[in-house]
């Protein structure tokens, strides 16, 4: 592994280039999030023809297609077809790129957006809310194997928590927009029909700045385009034929051979699960990333409202706090991002998944006192240790996740790999929110002892299983699960005296920045 690797300047093309990403990860958000304000929109249920007040006639349907019951159509629709993406776009990365990766998946909310936003039926909702979660899928792996790509090895964790960062400020506009929307003259469907419009306008956006954002060095090297790839870390990384990006090109060049020659043609899918250190690696991923929803955050997001509104507080009350516990959920990821490559992957997800366990603990014990006695005060502490909760899981876990799971894998299998970990996620994600509404009626309170066993379990795992990842080189990762790696960063051969393909390099950088 490298001892000391040289500086790796981290130049305002790069920072473009990650915000431009964190722009798809905001999306990913806002598309995921924006269900919620318009499930409370009564000109949706006018406009869908579904009974809004519980207890008429009608009223079970509406549940089926919200969340409970029948309403599971909306939110299982959405994660069903999440799922399949996932799968689908690792393909995709492997044979077209990344960035036409991000094309795809923007052109599908596009879409999606568009058919929600112009619903005049529920069957017309459904399958604009399936062709959305189909892009959200899709974005949801791009992003961290994109970021962790083009991000020098000190900077990796910082700009790969932008997509933790971006999804969380994505909902956090989504329900500010969606509260605001609540305003809206109730007679038009403005109120529901706007919020849903967004997701295009920010998707025609990032299919603008993909022209002018660069394809993976990793994936270019990988088809054979090393003058490309070098032009792309240059500019990246440094300046005209930077030290630093040559020893990268040399690096990622040597072991992409190393792996090709070991792998030769066999399935990414079939080494992934058959290669018992790669199948350590897909377990790890599933972890990570299933880990997230096992804390149990995404029943306490989805129903938010419902648990304030339990502890004793009006609607309008609820939807606001709501809003500003998204709120500060992003601005502790960003905090997280900052933090990941000065903390450690491993340490920080410990701190984190700690703290969450904890915080969950105490907020079960005061609601179950809550619903015991009625008393105020434990109503009051339950809000204080809500928002603590989401201190620790938006700082501690949420940002790391996607870095850790695009992190582990090598640069042939990084989205296939990526694409099975984050299946686990909306796996997870569907068992969660279609238990959600029936473990609250039968057993309430006690439905959140379930996260708390689980989180014991993820804690214990993390803890024997996930060596730490932060500020090594992508190429090297192999050697922290016990492999053998070509070469590394620093070694003294790597430094390449300039050939007759710099004229190609400096003809490649020219067009990019054109």
């Amino acid at each position: 592994m490298s001892a000391s690797l040289p500086k790796q300047p981290v130049t305002l093309y790069n920072v473009f280039v990650v915000a431009c990403a964190t722009l798809a990860s905001i999306l990913l958000g806002y598309a995921s999030g924006v269900i919620g304000s318009t499930l409370g929109q009564a000109s949706w249920y006018r406009v869908m023809g579904l009974q809004m007040v519980p207890g008429k006639p009608g009223y079970s349907h509406t549940e089926t297609i919200q969340g409970a019951s029948d309403e599971h159509a909306a939110n299982g629709t959405f994660y069903a077809f999440a799922t399949i993406g996932t799968i689908l776009i690792g393909e995709i990365m492997g044979l077209l790129g990344r960035i036409r990766a991000f094309q795809i998946a923007s052109a599908l909310h596009i879409v999606g957006a568009a058919i929600q936003t112009g619903s005049v039926n529920q069957a017309m909702f459904l399958v604009g809310r399936g062709i959305t979660g189909l892009a959200a899928g899709s974005t949801i792996v791009i992003g961290p194997v994109y970021f962790s790509e083009v991000a020098p090895p000190s900077s990796r964790g910082s700009m790969a928590g932008m997509h933790g960062a971006g999804i969380n400020t994505g909902y956090m506009l989504a329900a500010w927009v969606g509260f605001g929307s609540s305003y809206a003259n109730p007679t038009t469907t403005f109120g529901f029909r706007f919020p849903l419009a967004i997701p295009i306008l920010i998707a025609l956006i990032i299919l603008g700045a993909t022209l002018w954002m660069p394809e993976s060095p990793r994936h270019l090297v990988d088809k054979g385009r090393s003058p490309e790839a070098l032009a792309v870390l240059t500019s990246l990384h440094g300046h005209g034929n930077h030290e630093f990006a040559q020893r990268e090109l040399r690096e990622i060049e040597l072991q992409v051979a190393e792996e090709k020659a070991a792998f030769k043609e066999k399935s990414a899918f079939m080494i992934l699960f058959t290669q018992m250190t790669y199948l350590k690696r897909v377990a790890l991923g599933i972890l990570v990333c299933s880990g997230v929803i096992n804390t149990g955050v995404l029943v306490i997001n989805n129903y938010a409202v419902i648990i304030y509104s339990s502890l004793g507080l009006s609607t309008t009350v609820s939807l606001l706090l709501s809003a500003v516990w998204l709120t500060l959920a992003a601005f502790w990821n960003w905090l997280g991002a900052f933090l990941s490559d000065r903390v450690g992957r491993r340490r920080i997800l410990l701190i984190g998944n700690i703290g969450t366990t904890a915080m969950l603990i105490i907020f079960t014990g005061l609601y179950a006192k809550f619903q015991e006695t009625g008393e105020r005060k434990y109503a009051t502490a339950c809000l204080v240790f809500n928002f603590a909760f989401e201190l620790f899981f938006g700082a501690g876990v949420d940002p790391h996740v996607y870095t850790v799971a695009a992190e582990i894998f090598p640069v042939h299998l990084r989205a296939k790999g990526e694409s099975v970990a984050l299946a686990g996620y909306y796996i997870y994600s569907i068992i969660w929110t279609e238990a959600a509404p029936p473990a609250f009626s039968s057993i309430g309170w006690k439905f959140y002892l379930v996260f708390i066993c689980i989180q014991f379990l993820q804690i214990t795992l993390i803890y024997l299983y996930l060596p730490e990842t932060a500020n090594v080189p992508l190429e090297e990762i192999d050697e922290v699960f016990g492999g053998q790696v070509k070469v590394h960063l620093n070694d003294a051969d790597l430094i390449v005296e300039p050939t007759s393909e710099e004229v190609e390099v400096k003809e490649a950088q020219a067009a990019i920045k054109e």
